[in-house]
């Protein structure tokens, strides 16, 4: 017996065709400017009201979830919200697991607010790696310092080849402006484009995780109050391809496209600053095709056509090195007082 979603002559499931054809009869919904609200992200002390004190030495504790991600994985999970301190603790508990030697754990794969722990099923079974998990979570009697990078990105914004993709995709777009970095700066408040920049480049980006394509990097902004996180909704259509090292705005993300493919974020400008490199020609891609990985901190730097031209050209044949500054960030501290740790050490203003 067929069901609904049995095949017809098209060899396209029936129901999803149904499904389909509703779906071209609806209308997009196109966002007005007055219409967007700040997103709910939290940032710094004020994220931290969800999370229960435990009393020791002052950290904020909430005990993970943790469960099988198929036959080789234990997934850990800290909380479903997007709040720095969790992402700090995810850090802080990833690092402990390396620093444990656990037999049979081959990786470690932090992500905002979880983690996948890679384990080699010979050596090892879930449960007791689970278990072993929990003591290290529950001898975290404060959140590590963690050792990272200050790295400078020169960025052209509203680059041609951004503004070209906008212009192409003008129709997936909530408004249509073009560049997209217009009416980011509208929906955010800025009176010109220059302010909007100016505002960009004073806040350092910190790298909350890297995926969903090779060394691209989720950004979070460091120093900033939650109703002051520059924030955009996403394209009402995704398009079907972005530059290289186009970078772009999603909610209170940020992220750098490391290979031309689809997406949806708010196109601001294009980075001198390649973020994977599979051949590893380039000198700072020498012990890894990654440049990225999380806990670096980004430090954008506005630049016109001809320095990026310039940059660009020292880039490719190798000559130009990205300025790489070593840094120990010490969460505890940064969440007592985020805006005036981030001035002090972070590069912020």
């Amino acid at each position: 017996m067929r069901c609904s979603f049995c095949e017809g002559e098209s060899g396209v499931p029936k129901e999803l065709r149904r499904q389909k054809s509703r779906a071209e009869r609806t209308p997009v919904a196109r966002i007005r400017i007055n219409s967007v609200r700040p997103l709910s992200c939290r940032i710094g002390p004020s994220s931290l009201g969800s999370i229960p004190w435990d009393g020791r030495n002052g950290v904020a504790h909430r005990s993970a979830r943790y469960d099988y991600g198929g036959d080789r994985y234990v997934f850990v999970e800290f909380s479903i919200d997007m709040e720095l301190a969790e992402n700090f603790k995810t850090l802080s508990m990833a690092e402990a697991i390396k620093q444990a030697h656990i037999p049979g754990i081959v990786e470690v794969i932090p992500s905002i607010c979880s983690m996948l722990v890679e384990y080699d099923r010979a050596s090892i079974h879930a449960d007791p790696l689970i278990r072993r998990l929990r003591e290290i979570e529950g001898s975290m009697t404060q959140l590590t310092e963690i050792p990272t990078r200050i790295i400078d990105f020169p960025i052209l914004f509203a680059d041609p080849w951004t503004t070209e993709c906008a212009e192409t995709f003008k129709s997936h777009h909530n408004t249509g402006q073009v560049p997209n970095l217009d009416f980011v700066a509208e929906v955010n408040g800025y009176k010109d484009r220059e302010s909007f920049i100016h505002a960009l480049c004073a806040t350092p980006y910190w790298t909350v995780m890297v995926g969903f394509t090779p060394g691209l990097p989720w950004l979070y902004p460091l120093g900033v109050r939650n109703e002051e996180a520059i924030q955009a909704p996403k394209y009402n259509r995704p398009r079907t391809w972005t530059p290289d090292r186009a970078v772009g705005l999603g909610g209170a993300f940020l992220a750098i496209y490391s290979v031309r493919n689809p997406g949806g974020y708010q196109l601001l400008g294009r980075t001198t600053n390649p973020i994977y490199d599979a051949r590893q020609r380039h000198p700072d891609f020498k012990e890894n095709p990654v440049l990225l990985k999380p806990g670096d901190i980004l430090k954008w730097r506005s630049v016109t056509r001809e320095e990026y031209d310039q940059i660009w050209a020292g880039v490719e044949d190798g000559t130009y090195r990205f300025g790489i500054k070593p840094v120990t960030v010490e969460p505890e501290a940064y969440l007592r007082d985020p805006r005036g740790y981030t001035a002090a050490n972070l590069g912020g203003s």
